[in-house]
């Protein structure tokens, strides 16, 4: 599995709706043993979708470890280059994998990682 931003973007765009398609279907079910059900069905799928604005919102990047703001907000997966744009913060490409750190790319060459 790569380790870029687009790939992080993709991950948590895909598992975030998909809870509240989940959520959306529990509601549904749970519907029938409920009175009154729309009221505090609307508020709990409406605080949902903030929610996953906020984790979208606080996504960071692999590179610089900053939160990706409205990028990570208005992100739609998208396959191609030709959609990658810059992190905001310390304007690496999407699409560039994120640098090994020394005992990782250490361990990758079967070296020790003791001093």
């Amino acid at each position: 599995m790569m380790n870029t931003n687009r790939a992080k973007l993709n991950r948590q765009f895909w598992a975030c709706w998909l809870s509240v398609i989940v959520l959306t279907m529990l509601l549904a079910a749970l519907r029938p043993f409920f009175k009154s059900p729309g009221p505090i069905f609307g508020l709990i799928l409406m605080c949902a979708i903030v929610i996953v604005f906020l984790l979208m919102y606080r996504t960071r990047c692999v590179h610089c470890a900053a939160h990706l703001k409205w990028l990570g907000v208005r992100w739609i997966p998208a396959t191609g280059v030709e959609y990658s744009t810059n992190c905001p913060n310390c304007s690496v490409r999407l699409d560039r994998r994120a640098p090994y750190h020394l005992a990782e790319h250490q361990r990758a060459r079967g070296e020790s990682t003791l001093q």
